[in-house]
């Protein structure tokens, strides 16, 4: 995937932002993908920058986005500090994910100030060698993963060729002199899938390697990993988005647009119909008549609330956190609040005072969005409930957002990408405020 500068925005924030780095001093390196900058990147932009200087370069990264009129929306801590940047006029979206280590779960992939040392003037940025790039390349996935990415495949490869001696010392100091050899050998030959039978090699060299020759920094290095996940344990990237609103509203078609739209901004997403159902088989079958069977008993009815009530928690706390530290778009098709609008659905009764007390002590949500139309409309696209039962639930799911600042009513009569692009930016705002907040906390505000 690919951003066009369409608009000129991109390119004008990377021009400004690369010629204060320069007239700051900072030293920075544009690492793969940067061919045809600053007019057309990937979806991301890898940059190197000294380690000393990874505060200053950050620092001037926010200045020149504020000034080009780009908002930052998400920071991330991801094996870069990943920074995540919306332009409200032309919707466009650019991250960049500043390295100042080049690591490997706390281990050094490579020494990031050989590269910067070596680094190829192009103008408004410099580049990697190509011995340093081919290299990085190389490993940067297939330690992660085991695999080479197949872009990066022929680049690598005709490095590998041209540069032997050079490629080979750069791998020796990572993997040691055996392995680089053998590396070197089947990238020239092309043989990946020979190659990626060294994963696990590669992965225990550079262990050892290092544990060997600096224990003091890799234990440092190893401890500085830990604080990082630590921080994004309380500090996720991710946000869960909640949608309620009746069947024939729009919600399912929204929910497609939206995951859609939220492929730029998250690196996944996670829908859930009412609630992450751990304790029981997930029915993904399409309810025609919701309010066909009866209520069952007052006492069966409650265990049943208590039931949806465990089964949030667990799902928050097994799948929705992990998810969210992942930095993923967690949708709900309904959620626990709906057991207040439409009991019916759900066959339960006289529940409403314990789903009150409950839905207090629920996981907090970050944005929850009601579809609103009239009873009328609604009825016009699907028949299953009568009109008197829509205006009912509209009611109540108004006077449920009515003061609460996570929810956000919706015009539903719109076009289906008429709303689904007011709720994406809806919560590009609502993240952009959370990061806001988060910067208060780290005295970057």
């Amino acid at each position: 995937m690919s951003i066009a500068a369409e608009t000129g925005a991109l390119a004008q924030l990377v021009q400004v932002l690369f010629s204060h780095w320069k007239n700051a001093g900072i030293e920075f390196v544009v690492l793969r993908n940067y061919e045809e900058l600053p007019y057309h990147t990937s979806n991301d932009i890898d940059i190197l920058v000294s380690p000393r200087q990874r505060r200053a370069a950050e620092s001037l990264l926010r200045e020149s986005a504020h000034s080009c009129g780009w908002i930052l929306y998400n920071r991330v801590e991801f094996s870069p500090v990943s920074m995540f940047f919306w332009h409200p006029f032309t919707s466009e979206h650019a991250q960049f994910d500043l390295f100042h280590w080049l690591k490997w779960r706390g281990f050094t992939i490579l020494p990031a100030q050989a590269i910067l040392d070596n680094r190829v003037d192009r103008g408004l940025f410099c580049v990697p060698t190509p011995a340093h790039e081919a290299v990085l390349n190389l490993l940067t996935r297939f330690i992660y993963h085991g695999r080479v990415k197949e872009s990066y495949k022929a680049a690598i490869t005709n490095v590998f060729r041209a540069q032997p001696t050079e490629v080979q010392g750069l791998l020796a100091d990572v993997a040691g002199k055996r392995l680089a050899r053998e590396l070197l050998r089947l990238v020239s030959l092309e043989q990946w899938d020979k190659l990626e039978q060294h994963g696990g090699q590669l992965r225990r060299a550079v262990i050892m390697r290092q544990f060997l020759r600096r224990p003091h920094f890799t234990a440092v290095s190893l401890a500085m990993e830990a604080a990082r996940l630590l921080r994004r344990i309380f500090r996720p990237p991710g946000v869960s988005v909640l949608l309620f609103g009746p069947d024939g509203v729009g919600k399912s078609a929204v929910i497609a647009r939206l995951q859609e739209l939220h492929a730029l901004l998250f690196r996944r997403s996670a829908l859930y119909h009412f609630c992450p159902m751990l304790l029981r088989k997930k029915n993904t079958g399409i309810v025609t008549e919701p309010h066909q069977l009866p209520p069952r008993s007052m006492l069966v009815s409650w265990l049943k609330v208590l039931y949806y009530f465990a089964d949030h928690w667990l799902g928050y706390l097994l799948q929705l956190w992990p998810a969210k530290f992942q930095s993923a778009c967690i949708i709900f098709d309904r959620h626990f609040d709906d057991l207040l609008i439409d009991p019916r659905r759900y066959r339960i009764q006289r529940s409403a005072w314990l789903v009150r007390v409950l839905r207090r002590l629920l996981p907090p949500r970050d944005r929850v969005y009601v579809l609103d139309a009239p009873p009328e409309v609604v009825r016009q696209r699907k028949t299953e409930l009568s009109v008197e039962e829509l205006a009912r639930q509209r009611a109540a799911l108004r006077q449920l957002a009515a003061g609460d600042p996570h929810f956000v009513v919706v015009d539903a009569t719109a076009p289906i990408e008429a709303v689904a692009r007011t709720i994406a930016r809806d919560v590009i705002e609502s993240l952009a405020a959370r990061q806001q907040r988060r910067d208060r906390k780290r005295g970057n505000g």
